[in-house]
């Protein structure tokens, strides 16, 4: 292989190799989350005794750090996770019980709103067994709640990236079965959250997958093409 082709080979695969980490330099955030339930409302035997007081629920949150705030106050911002397959929430009771959205995610972050900081992750779904089923059930609700009541969390309203346990005084998890016409409450789980672990999950580029699968195919043409040229010198 002459100096030429090895280093159009080599400027390829680099141009490859930085293509690919700009594509995943914006991360999705990625939540693991415990929690102990601290009350139980269902006074018509919805869940049928599967959830208890002392129980542990443990989830996963998952958002997309660019998610645009459709809020112009400077203090709030409103993120639509229109994609629910990157930006939902999803929970089990290790029992018999799991939620997982199927119809939206939104954020809600308030910094310094009324002197307090406030991120609200509000997925909507179904539970396995489904609930939504039962007669008067619209809507099945999963919210995480962390506040700040000294507002000193956020620095702005812009989607947080980390989470600091110790910083919020109220961090809750709220399970729910609502009517979509009266908005009653027919059942709910509160939880009080114990741990939350944070890691960033970067997003699979297609182009890094078509450009590394280019270079891989480039590879051996460019070999095969070379082999040729150097058998046409020595005929």
């Amino acid at each position: 292989m002459n100096t030429y082709h090895r280093w159009f080979r080599f400027t390829a695969v680099f141009a490859v190799l930085v293509g690919c980490s700009s594509a995943n330099a914006a991360p999705f955030v990625r939540l693991e989350v415990s929690a102990m339930v601290v009350e139980v409302v269902d006074n018509q035997n919805i869940l049928g005794g599967q959830v208890s007081v002392g129980d542990t629920l443990s989830g996963i949150g998952q958002y997309d750090t660019q998610l645009v705030d459709s809020d112009n106050d400077a203090s709030i911002g409103s993120y639509d996770g229109v994609d629910i397959s990157k930006n939902f929430l999803q929970g089990t009771n290790n029992a018999s019980g799991f939620f997982e959205t199927t119809d939206f995610f939104d954020i809600r972050v308030e910094n310094n709103f009324n002197g307090h900081d406030t991120v609200v992750l509000w997925a909507s779904g179904n539970t396995t067994p489904s609930t939504l089923i039962v007669d008067g059930i619209d809507y099945v609700d999963l919210v995480i709640t962390l506040e700040d009541e000294q507002g000193t969390v956020f620095a702005d309203d812009s989607l947080p990236t980390t989470f600091d346990l110790s910083s919020f005084e109220k961090a809750e998890l709220v399970l729910s079965g609502e009517n979509g016409f009266s908005q009653q409450v027919l059942y709910s789980v509160t939880a009080s959250i114990t741990s939350i672990n944070v890691t960033s999950v970067p997003e699979p580029s297609s182009f890094c997958i078509l450009a590394t699968l280019f270079v891989g195919i480039l590879n051996p043409r460019l070999n095969s093409r070379l082999k040729t040229h150097k058998f046409r010198l020595t005929d």
